[in-house]
């Protein structure tokens, strides 16, 4: 089920390319946007647990099976995978304080 419509111009230019590491980076990192919503879900109706590395452990397997895709696999254009796994850092917001997370936005955009 697609949560977010809007990612159907992404996955579309992936298919576009018509490279299949590239169009599998691009399946995953929408899966992962769409599992943020049971995480916003989550956290708006419950406390911010005390452990909270299970909230990014789906995010590191992806980080990880792209980087040995972008290290091993000739055929994967780098530039494209990377920006991918560059992409993945959005998804460490649940280990800031709110007002850090804040400042920190602020600080990429100076």
């Amino acid at each position: 089920m697609e949560v977010l419509p809007h990612t159907k111009v992404f996955l579309d230019a992936a298919q576009a390319l018509a490279v299949k590491q590239v169009v599998t980076a691009s399946e995953k990192y929408v899966e992962l946007c769409n599992l943020q919503v049971a995480v916003f879900n989550c956290l708006a109706r419950f406390r911010k647990p005390n452990a909270i590395k299970f909230l990014y452990s789906q995010v590191n397997k992806v980080a990880d099976e792209q980087s040995v895709v972008k290290a091993k696999d000739l055929k994967a254009p780098p530039n494209h995978i990377q920006t991918v796994i560059d992409g993945l850092q959005m998804f460490q917001f649940v280990f800031y304080v709110p007002n850090e997370l804040k400042d920190l936005i602020k600080d990429y955009h100076d």
